[in-house]
């Protein structure tokens, strides 16, 4: 999304409206998701158009004799620092003012990959179980930014060392097209996440861009024919691909992977078609479409900024006129940018001061970024008058004391992220669970480590469950095939405890309400596969351990309240709104999870020996009928509101100085 405009190829104006038709997708998507639901394939779309317009640039470049890696990259800077400056210096600056010091120390970390292209690799690693919500990471959108920057790395010297050479650059692009969706289809299955954020499995789409920019170099007679031919049709087909792709392709779908090429090759007949296709000639070189075009790259970067600042502020998702000023203010921004900022630059003939100065800015924004990250969000900012300190929100913050051992082989892994033991001694006790397991599973190898106590190893995530169940198919069934084999095998083990997410057993929603619960079909069938996990344990001579889950909260991110100064003035204006989901009653917990708690009763009916533990008397007030997200001044719950460590400490101690009785029963 950061291509460059022309610089030694002729102009199209369709190219700019493809763009507005990109970046209107993803805006639509990140401020009305529900409206759009596939807008965030526009990602894709400038991926194409990025690698046929820098490709062009390079080839004829190339074939002229003025190729100069030095000027490529000069250009790139002229390019994308400005605007990105910009809105990495606002993200800074209003951070500082309304962000508690976990959530700016995060910013921080994400202005310096952002400023650093490396931003992709950031979100890659963060991405998963214990990921704070998407919404409220201000700079999530650089991930794409540095997944382009860092093609541009190697592709310049690719094409020249293949060009110089006289080697054949179309099979090299086509082998790097091919190799590189390949991975991507191979990565969506085993690794979603790095098939979503890896360069490697994204490079196919910008060099489907580099092939049309060298079908326009160096035109195959066939290719041409049929284009010149089909213009028409080749154009309202590929817009057709597009909106498709913006209908039918939602986050529950397996993306990239083969769904991507439904507006990666949908963009990509857009451009084969050239400026006269239908559609390229009637719809995307429209006025409107080319100045929506020509200010898509810092209508990129202000848009989801300003979105995400108010989901913090609001501690909820923002009303839909909210969201609509915000959109409307992202576009006078991207303007303002464009018309105040990019445009003089480009236009400047002081272009070696200006690199200089712009490289300067960007390097001081990446330190700045450091420096807020290795001070903790610079907490002597404002003490504030928030309801719990955000410094309690961390969990597993020592699991690198634990040994990535479970007794499970390699391969399985791979697949089983949760698999740790303690390295002083052998365990003598198990967690078997979903993310929800792993965050109780920290308090209690913590707590027994400090009681020096009989220790505690985990093994998952997954849900305990065995038998035929039609949602425990393939990789899911051998994942716990994979578990139930290393837990019997394992003589030490004498308990095994079961720590699944209600919403996991039922598949339910982070925050789900009585009727979903109510609803949800699949009673019988965790009765029946967590119930044939207990009898293959017990028949192991192992005794069995439920522990019942706490009550539903949003991500505790957006439970963060109060005012942000000392300054009651202030706190007028700098206050983060309590949001109505962080707290309930205990009768209404115990109502919405009624069909939750016969649910165990019905377990512990069949299975006479298990042992049921329930931590709602200590994570609520029941005196006060009351149960909330914090406790004493500190969060009982951390991402996704799985127990924090205060919390699962908490748990912890109270459960294994019950333990000695309980197993005895």
């Amino acid at each position: 999304m950061g291509s460059q405009g022309s610089h030694s190829i002729s102009y199209r104006s369709d190219i700019d409206g493809l763009r507005a038709l990109a970046i209107l997708s993803v805006v639509f998507f990140h401020a009305f998701p529900k409206l759009l639901p596939g807008g965030f394939i526009g990602v894709d779309i400038f991926f194409v158009i990025s690698g046929y317009l820098i490709t062009s640039i390079l080839l004829k470049d190339i074939q002229a004799g003025t190729y100069s890696i030095k000027t490529f990259y000069a250009r790139r800077v002229r390019r994308i620092f400005p605007a990105l400056s910009v809105v990495l210096l606002f993200c800074l600056a209003l951070g500082w003012v309304v962000l508690t010091a976990v959530e700016y120390r995060s910013l921080g970390k994400h202005a310096a990959g952002g400023a650093g292209f490396i931003a992709n690799f950031m979100f890659w690693k963060e991405a998963g179980y214990f990921d704070a919500a998407g919404d409220t990471k201000p700079l999530l959108h650089l991930w794409s930014l540095g997944i382009e920057e860092q093609f541009y790395i190697v592709w310049p010297l690719l094409l020249y060392f293949f060009a110089k050479r006289s080697w054949n650059v179309l099979s090299m692009i086509l082998v790097v097209a091919l190799l590189s969706f390949g991975l991507n289809v191979w990565q969506v299955v085993s690794n979603p996440s790095a098939a979503f954020y890896s360069p490697l499995g994204r490079s196919w789409e910008l060099a489907l861009g580099a092939f049309l920019a060298y079908q326009a170099l160096r035109p195959a007679q066939v290719l041409t024919s049929i284009i010149e031919r089909y213009r028409g049709l080749l154009s309202g087909l590929g817009l057709v691909m597009v909106v498709i792709g913006f209908v039918v392709i939602n986050e529950s779908r397996a993306f990239p992977g083969w769904w991507a090429l439904l507006p990666a090759l949908g963009s990509a007949l857009l451009i084969a078609s050239g400026p006269h296709g239908f559609v390229n000639r009637f719809v995307l070189s429209q006025r409107i479409f080319v100045w929506v075009g020509l200010i898509s790259f810092p209508l990129y970067l202000w848009h989801w900024p300003l979105l995400s600042f108010a989901r913090i502020i609001a501690s909820e998702t923002p009303s839909v006129d909210v969201r609509f000023v915000l959109v409307v203010l992202s576009i006078v921004l991207a303007a303002l940018t464009y018309y105040l900022i990019e445009k003089p630059i480009r236009r400047s003939s002081s272009k070696r001061p200006l690199i200089k100065g712009l490289s300067i800015l960007m390097l001081c924004l990446c330190i700045a970024g450091a420096f807020v990250y290795k001070t903790k969000g610079v907490k002597a900012r404002h003490p504030g008058l928030l309801n719990a300190d955000p410094t309690s929100l961390t969990m597993g913050a020592d699991r690198k004391q634990w040994a990535n051992e479970c007794g499970i082989p390699m391969e399985a892994k791979l697949i089983l992220k949760s698999c740790y033991s303690p390295k002083d001694q052998k365990a003598t006790y198990a967690v078997w669970g979903d993310s929800k397991g792993e965050a109780v599973f920290y308090g209690l190898a913590r707590e027994a480590f400090n009681q020096d106590s009989p220790r505690w190893m985990m093994i998952g995530n997954s849900i305990p469950m065995l038998g035929d169940i039609p949602r425990f198919k393939g990789r899911n069934a051998a994942k716990n095939q994979y578990v139930i084999d290393a837990l019997v095998a394992n003589k030490e083990l004498e308990a095994v405890m079961f720590a699944p997410a209600a919403r996991s057993i039922f598949s339910l929603g982070e925050v789900y309400s009585k009727d979903d619960l109510d609803k949800s079909p699949l009673f019988d069938e965790g009765i029946y596969g967590i119930g044939n996990a207990i009898k293959a344990l017990e028949k192991a001579g192992k005794k069995v351990i439920f522990l019942v889950d706490h009550p539903g909260f949003p991500d505790p991110k957006s439970c963060i309240s109060g005012g942000l100064t000392k300054s009651d003035f202030l706190n007028q204006f700098l206050f983060r709104k309590e949001n109505s989901l962080c707290s309930m009653t205990y009768e209404q917990h115990m109502y919405t999870n009624e069909r939750y708690r016969l649910f165990v009763n019905k377990l512990q009916e069949n299975h006479p020996s298990l042992i049921v533990y329930d931590p709602t008397n200590l994570v609520c007030d029941v005196a006060r009928n009351h149960c909330g997200i914090a406790k004493d001044g500190q969060f009982l719950y951390s991402y996704g509101d799985h127990y924090s460590d205060y919390g699962n400490s908490m748990v912890a101690k109270d459960f294994l100085a019950k333990l000695p009785a309980l197993l005895k029963k």
